[in-house]
């Protein structure tokens, strides 16, 4: 009987139906393993030698194994072993909504064992069932916590995903002053909720400059959210408090400048607003009579000055002001036109964020993905983001090169409805957001990340 040999793959997985070459010189033939991993019995020459090997597979990495046959051999040889290493698995990435990495902490709620995340954002995941899927919950203390689902493959590795953390601080930086623009060391800056008409959490005292910087956390979720600073005056300053409203989100650094105005005038509160994110100024004022504003601004293109109307409520406004530094100077007139200069002070208007002049969004709704095209009227970078209409975190797509023409895409959305966006962002980090329209991709099989 001549001489015949099984080979046995030895790995961890699916071993069934996997292609083994045994090859002498330039002669091989191929057998395919059983269930267990091995070969039928080939039959070889005795006094040879052979080489076993694999090559191409998808969840194990090529490898080989060389074996010879005893001279004077007859029947069934020992059993040869093949020993498989997987494949790696990709790697996902966690980044923030500007592309830079994130050492996030990602847990498998599954099991609660962590994955490790690298310096330049990467992981990877294997081991899992094939064709399954994974809950990871991803942490970090400067950002909002997400939990997504990522599918396996066939070989039980993580179809990794890119991860997008939004920042969950934002920073507020408050120059408090006077009506003569002298700054006030000692002033108690409060945050409150809209509704509320008293009380409100101690952000701090401004310091010898009339300064305070406050950095943290406004709300659970990365969205928008109007919050009212109060001002108190020093101790042995007879001042009105000053109130304003103030958006804030994670990642966004808002300047404000309260005025506070001395105790028996006639203006009740002040608020000087540069634009953003165009090139505009808002002055609104409450008086505690009725009396008018007399608003002027100095600087380039030299703008009209504004009156307001008789009453309590005061509001002007400059919609397209050319960009740099103005003298801002208010005066107060009363029913029998006696005038007080309230306030003289330097603003500086930025150039806006540039603008689109056109878009065009392609819908594929069988991958859940968006393509856009743009043009905006400056260079700037552009992204689309998603925002799902039942709940949960927005979706942001990657930022195109910096330019007028733009090619944007977004893809990895889930079931539901988004309301999707254009987000420009300028050279200096200012973004102006486009709401283009809604899409609906068909029901909601999870909730939507």
């Amino acid at each position: 009987m001549p001489p015949s040999v099984q080979i046995k793959l030895a790995a961890a997985g699916q071993l069934a139906n996997l292609p083994v070459t045994i090859s002498r010189g330039g002669l091989s033939t191929v057998a395919y393993t059983d269930s267990n991993g091995i070969t039928p019995p080939t039959v070889v020459d005795a006094g040879q030698s052979y080489t076993a090997s694999v090559r191409n597979l998808n969840c194990f990495q090529d490898a080989q194994v060389s074996f010879s046959v005893p001279a004077g051999a007859s029947g069934p040889q020992p059993q040869v072993t093949l020993n498989l290493a997987p494949r790696p698995a990709p790697n996902g990435r966690v980044t923030n909504s500007a592309g830079q990495p994130v050492v996030a902490r990602i847990k498998r709620l599954d099991n609660g064992a962590s994955i490790t995340v690298s310096g330049d954002g990467s992981f990877a995941i294997a081991g899992l069932a094939p064709n399954s899927s994974v809950n990871l919950q991803v942490t970090h203390p400067d950002y909002y916590p997400v939990t997504v689902t990522v599918p396996a493959d066939e070989c039980g590795r993580a179809v990794a995903p890119g991860i997008v953390l939004q920042p969950s601080k934002a920073t507020l930086k408050v120059t408090v002053t006077d009506s003569k623009d002298q700054r006030l060391s000692g002033a108690r800056v409060l945050m409150r909720e809209p509704n509320q008409t008293s009380g409100g959490n101690l952000l701090g005292q401004t310091d010898g400059q009339g300064q305070l910087t406050w950095i943290g956390v406004v709300g659970s979720e990365p969205v928008m959210y109007t919050k009212t600073l109060v001002v108190e005056p020093p101790a042995g300053r007879i001042l009105e408090p000053g109130t304003s409203n103030v958006v804030l989100s994670g990642g966004a650094t808002v300047e404000l400048q309260p005025v506070l105005l001395p105790g028996s005038p006639r203006i009740k509160s002040l608020s000087v607003e540069p634009g953003t994110i165009d090139n505009a100024l808002k002055v609104s004022a409450v008086t505690d009579a009725s009396a008018q504003l007399i608003i002027s601004l100095t600087g380039p293109g030299a703008p009209q000055p504004i009156t307001t109307a008789l009453g309590a409520d005061h509001l002007a406004e400059w919609p397209n002001l050319t960009p740099g530094n103005y003298q801002l100077e208010i005066k107060l007139r009363d029913q029998r036109n006696r005038q007080e200069n309230i306030l003289a002070r330097q603003v500086t208007i930025l150039a806006p964020v540039p603008k689109i002049l056109s878009q065009n969004l392609q819908v594929n709704m069988q991958q859940k993905s968006l393509q856009a095209t743009a043009t905006t009227d400056a260079p700037a970078q552009v992204r689309i983001r998603a925002t799902p209409t039942s709940g949960g975190f927005s979706r942001d797509g990657a930022l195109s090169a910096s330019g007028t023409s733009h090619s944007v895409s977004l893809e990895g959305l889930r079931g539901g409805t988004y309301k999707i966006y254009l987000v420009v962002r300028s050279a200096d980090g200012r973004e102006r957001v486009v709401f283009i329209r809604d899409v609906n991709f068909g029901q909601q099989t999870g909730r939507a990340i």
